[in-house]
């Protein structure tokens, strides 16, 4: 693996912005793959659909169609995860935000 972190970004429009580290030790396919993704042809089109799960601890899992998944957890926020955090919040109530997430190099 690189000795070098890969980072990216999470940013709702408008702000606020966190910064992630990627867990190339944890989970190097995902964070590979996710990385190679963001450098892909198509990153910044109008209809890009990407879902992703943000949790605020360990142990994170979905519920999906089939029951309670587990997830990868495949980067780690290293700064801006308390705005961040609450943007994510106002979610449930004022509805759906454009998120950018994006390699910082």
């Amino acid at each position: 693996m690189s000795t070098t972190p890969k980072r990216i970004f999470l940013e709702f429009e408008g702000g606020p912005r966190a910064e992630a580290t990627l867990l190339l030790d944890a989970a190097p396919k995902t964070a590979e793959a996710i990385w190679s993704a963001l450098a892909s042809l198509m990153a910044g089109l109008d209809f890009e659909l990407w879902e992703v799960g943000i949790f605020y601890g360990k142990g994170g899992r979905i519920f999906g169609p089939l029951g309670w998944t587990p997830c990868t957890i495949w980067a780690s926020i290293t700064s801006g995860l308390e705005e961040f955090a609450a943007a994510c919040q106002e979610t449930r109530t004022i509805g759906l935000k454009k998120l950018t997430i994006g390699r910082i190099e």
